[in-house]
């Protein structure tokens, strides 16, 4: 049966789907319908952890609580308090960023947005900003003792809404991209199924396997393998002398960007913010660079 996509008429869908106790579907075109449907209608990314297998729910599991007992607490709680910072700084700051050339020249992409709406923009950012740093992953004893579906559901939400109001400025919905999208099974059985996907004149076919009840992407399925044995070393560099090295120096860049998004943040006139605006690209673009290049990485 060929099913075509209407972003527009999702909302009975999403009620239906609301009424049956959760329960995922169980056909992988039923899987398709069911994921646009919780992302456009629900504005709800948790439906990807909701789909995933038991099994690789428990593998990212484990690697999140690995990762909060091997990271150091002051890189990793220091990432989130910037995130915060700098959110805080742009929701704050606004008026003067949108004179920046980096930010007047991305707002001239979109519709050539006038100042209302670059400033809209601006907030939406610095929302979603707020919300990862004061999320329930943002620091090492949250991350520890996280659910990450429920961080999914609930701050994954919230950012998807924000992201969807800036989105609006483009002119378009979020995920009116794939208006229209034409889908059907031309194979299954009980273990896999293909489905053939039409959107604006191409089409493509997607296979899909079947894991502990759930329909899975087969690139996906194909790629786990390999996808654990990289997390899996570099969860164990995180003890090679290296890495506690550039880790160590992370945090000295992480103190020092805070200090500087303090300045920002107590600017009061157009020139002073530009001047720290700019000090914070000149010095942080090289510094990165470098320290990326430092960082033993098995990718």
């Amino acid at each position: 049966m060929l099913k075509k996509l209407r972003l527009a008429s999702l909302a009975p869908l999403v009620l239906l789907i609301g009424c049956a106790s959760d329960e995922l579907p169980q056909t992988a075109e039923d899987t398709i319908t069911y994921t646009l449907t919780r992302l456009h209608g629900e504005q709800d990314p948790g439906v990807v952890w909701d789909l995933l297998p038991a099994s690789y729910q428990n593998d990212i599991r484990g690697w999140a609580r690995r990762f909060a007992e091997g990271v150091p607490s002051g890189v990793y709680d220091k990432v989130f308090r910037v995130l915060r910072q700098a959110g805080i700084a742009i929701k704050s700051k606004g008026e003067y960023l949108i004179s920046e050339p980096m930010v007047r020249y991305a707002m001239q992409g979109l519709r050539n947005a006038d100042e209302d709406e670059t400033l809209a923009v601006l907030e939406s950012i610095g929302n979603s900003l707020i919300l990862l740093g004061r999320s329930e992953i943002a620091t090492v004893d949250k991350l520890r003792n996280s659910d990450l579906g429920s961080f999914l559901h609930v701050t994954g939400s919230q950012i998807w809404m924000h992201g969807a109001r800036a989105y609006r400025i483009t002119g378009q919905e979020l995920g009116s991209s794939l208006e229209g999208l034409d889908y059907k099974t031309i194979e299954s059985d009980d273990t896999t199924a293909k489905i053939e996907l039409t959107l604006e004149g191409e089409t493509w076919t997607m296979p899909f396997s079947r894991v502990e009840g759930l329909w899975v992407p087969t690139a996906m399925v194909e790629a786990w393998p390999k996808m654990r044995q990289q997390v899996e070393d570099f969860l164990r560099s995180l003890e090679v002398s290296e890495m506690k090295a550039a880790l160590k120096q992370t945090e000295k860049l992480l103190d020092t960007l805070l200090t500087d998004l303090d300045e920002i943040q107590a600017t009061k006139s157009r020139g002073a913010f530009s001047g720290a605006w700019g000090k914070i690209g000149m010095r942080y673009g090289k510094e990165l660079k470098a320290l990326m290049g430092k960082l033993p990485l098995p990718w």
